[in-house]
């Protein structure tokens, strides 16, 4: 038993290892700063203190250079919100919509941890709990030394790393997704993963996308072996999750549709070049950007391949599918590549095509053995 548990430690050991190394190298960065005085603002500061205390930490905190990156003033995002407190204000919206993140932080803050600190440590955290996640998922399918290999490669990869080192809730977020997905796919507990999704959305607002695309498809694909009052009732959750986390933007003269408002406000703040989603050469343009500098363009040919020449095995194809539309719908929500935002949609890719790599060998030695049997009952 100790011997066949031991790739686990191994495992557990170099996670824990790696997340030290990711803590001593922290990516440091701008979101720290609105996320910062999201926590700050708790504490019942107004709005002036709170854009001079967040940049006062951040000086005392954050290394030099990063930090005169940080107030690079040839950047017009940074320099106006430097400079000015109203333009630093109206970003809140799109951060005070991540309350279990930036609540999390807050905790680790009265614990007595640097507010800088609690943004990046969540994420490190949330790296090697997803690690966890992956290891158990797949030692469901492999023995314990491949599986700890698969996941030890795994996260290692470049766009793991770089965003466990992140002051966002991206990782936070891709844990809970992850971990509702597992739950959904190979527990079958639909209410479990509902549940974690609901709590998913608190993280990132924009769950509510995956959350009712693998919900529903989850529900078609049973047809009746799930009762519509309990799908309902989880979708109901979801509804009123994104309703009250939208509120909270609509303090500040959100739409509680929340979408439009973020757009709308992503162009004025400048933070990607005229957006404009109807825009065909717009949208192409930031496609062609994205695939070049992210893994996206990998795992789509991953996706492809398995719906081409692996659709046979087991799990279902329309997880595969599941994963394209939440791709396409954010993309059109939000016309940004970068692999922080689909972590989760990355690990399950590869956790499907080693599980239909497992169905395949499954098959090929009941097929040899049917084989042999065959085989020796003619001799008899």
């Amino acid at each position: 038993m100790r011997s066949t548990r031991f790739p686990y430690f191994l495992y557990v050991v170099l996670l824990v290892l790696i997340s030290f190394k990711l803590f001593q190298a922290p990516a440091y960065n701008w979101d720290m700063l609105p996320y910062m005085a999201i926590v700050l603002n708790y504490e019942g500061a107004n709005t002036e203190s709170t854009h001079q205390q967040v940049y006062e930490l951040a000086q005392k905190e954050v290394p030099a250079e990063k930090y005169k990156w940080l107030v690079d003033t040839s950047n017009l995002h940074r320099k106006s919100a430097l400079h000015d407190t109203r333009f630093f204000s109206s970003l809140y919206p799109m951060y005070v919509v991540k309350p279990f993140y930036t609540r999390t932080c807050w905790l680790l803050y009265k614990m007595g941890v640097s507010l800088p600190t609690t943004t990046y440590l969540i994420s490190i955290v949330s790296y090697v709990l997803t690690g966890i996640v992956l290891l158990y998922w797949i030692s469901c399918y492999f023995k314990p030394v491949v599986s700890a290999i698969f996941s030890c490669i795994v996260m290692i990869m470049p766009f793991m790393m770089e965003s466990a080192c992140l002051s966002t809730p991206d990782m936070f977020s891709a844990l809970l997704v992850f971990a509702a997905i597992f739950f959904l796919v190979e527990r079958k507990q639909f209410g479990t993963a509902g549940c974690i999704f609901i709590v998913s959305i608190f993280a990132r607002i924009d769950n509510v996308i995956p959350a009712f695309i693998f919900l529903s498809g989850y529900k078609v694909s049973l047809k009746q072996d799930l009762s519509w009052k309990k799908y309902f009732l989880i979708l109901s959750g979801i509804i009123a999750a994104f309703f009250y986390i939208s509120s909270r933007a609509s303090v500040y003269g959100f739409s509680w549709m929340y979408a439009d408002s973020y757009i709308s406000s992503m162009r004025s703040a400048d933070t990607i070049t005229q957006i404009n989603i109807t825009d065909a050469r717009f949208l192409l343009s930031q496609v062609s950007s994205g695939i070049r500098h992210s893994s996206l363009a990998i795992f789509i040919i991953v996706g492809l391949f398995l719906l081409v020449f692996l659709k046979r095995y087991q799990p279902p194809n329309w997880l595969i599918i599941a994963i394209g539309i939440c791709v396409l719908t954010r993309f059109l929500l939000q016309p940004v590549i970068a692999d922080r935002f689909f972590i989760p949609y990355y690990l399950l890719i590869i956790v499907i095509l080693l599980m239909k790599v497992s169905a395949m060998i499954h098959s090929k030695r009941t097929v040899n053995a049917d084989t042999r049997l065959q085989t020796q009952s003619d001799k008899d």
